[in-house]
């Protein structure tokens, strides 16, 4: 969660990231990481994602899809990988 948030800072640069760890009615442990933006409306700052109304929140436009975000999932796996090979990442 920790190295997606960095790749997502850095890449993304968000004015901030939202992370939780929910185990609420599925049958799994997930862990949402929601990138916070300066541009958002005044009234959802400091406020979780998920207040906005369904009608902004589950906008076409901010679905993802596989071509017109390819670059940026691309870039988002390198910075991943390249993490993950990070020896100065583990703590001695």
């Amino acid at each position: 969660m920790t190295l997606m948030g960095d790749a997502i800072l850095k890449i993304c640069h968000p004015l901030r990231l939202n992370n939780s760890v929910i185990a609420n009615t599925d049958h799994y442990l997930h862990a949402p990481i929601q990138a916070r933006y300066a541009w958002e409306p005044d009234k959802y700052i400091g406020i979780p994602a998920w207040s906005y109304p369904e009608e902004e929140f589950y906008k076409k436009a901010h679905e993802f899809y596989e071509i017109k975000h390819k670059e940026l999932k691309i870039t988002l796996i390198e910075h991943l990988e390249e993490a993950k090979n990070d020896t100065t990442l583990v703590p001695e």
